[in-house]
């Protein structure tokens, strides 16, 4: 079972965590909701996943939907879970727990150990526009990350983005928005061939029912100019995981 920094796991539990420092600390419910629609997807959409080569999770948290990303690609995909460096310890704890062969991975791509420090990352830390080669073995990474452009860079393009309640500041919705267009924009590789999916994924879910209707327009702001937005409708979600009170969309960048 995953562990929580908190001990309550009450219904209530999510909500009661408003501080921006503890928003890893709990399993939300938008996690549950993102997993098993992701279950869901891939057995009714599985030619829509196929490209799914390298997948970028942004405040893992608690490690959730990781080990669900683990269990439906770990095995197709370059996997790559990151939250700030504080929550790393708790993260890897609940990776290795649901799957212990992660544990003792060496050079095998499956790298979960020694990326606390983001300017330490395993990967190219080239500046973002310049061409970067980047490992898209399958394997799993998990790194801290803060958002803005030149800490993504590290991690390079993606080919699915996942996020739940990670819109949840004013002060941090800007550097999102900075960190998901660096990931959904294709790098070049040396061949000057984009190296990964030019159209990037971004699955993102936010409970609608906690207070953050500013940091949400924000966000819905300045996104326009970049992606367009496409709701995820009840009846489309795993039919015993959806609440209406959860809003799940996706994000696909404009022409």
């Amino acid at each position: 079972p995953l562990k929580a920094a908190t001990g309550d796991h009450s219904e209530n539990a999510p909500c009661a965590v408003e501080t921006e420092s503890m928003t890893g600390c709990c399993v939300w419910d938008s996690s549950f909701i993102v997993a098993k629609y992701l279950e869901h997807y891939v057995e009714t959409e599985p030619e829509a996943t196929q490209n799914w080569v390298n997948i970028v999770e942004l405040g893992s948290g608690c490690g959730l939907v990781g080990v669900w990303l683990i269990n439906l690609f770990g095995e197709t995909a370059k996997i790559t879970l990151t939250d700030t460096p504080q929550m790393l310890p708790l993260l890897r704890q609940n990776v290795y727990s649901c799957h212990p062969h992660l544990s003792n991975s060496e050079s095998s791509g499956q790298d979960v150990n020694n990326t606390d420090n983001p300017s330490s990352s395993p990967h190219s830390s080239t500046a973002y526009g310049v061409e970067t080669p980047h490992n898209t073995r399958p394997g799993v990474t998990v790194q801290a990350l803060w958002w803005g452009e030149q800490e993504a860079a590290k991690i390079g393009s993606a080919s699915l983005v996942v996020g739940c309640d990670v819109i949840y500041s004013l002060d941090t919705v800007p550097l999102l928005v900075q960190t998901l267009d660096v990931l959904s924009t294709p790098q070049k590789g040396a061949e000057n061939e984009a190296v990964t999916n030019k159209q990037c994924c971004i699955l993102f879910a936010v409970d609608i029912r906690i207070n953050r209707e500013a940091a949400l327009q924000l966000f819905d702001t300045l996104i326009e100019p970049l992606f367009v937005k496409k709701q995820v409708h009840q009846h489309q979600l795993h039919p015993q995981y959806q609440s209406d009170q959860i809003e799940v969309f996706w994000l696909h960048r404009k022409p």
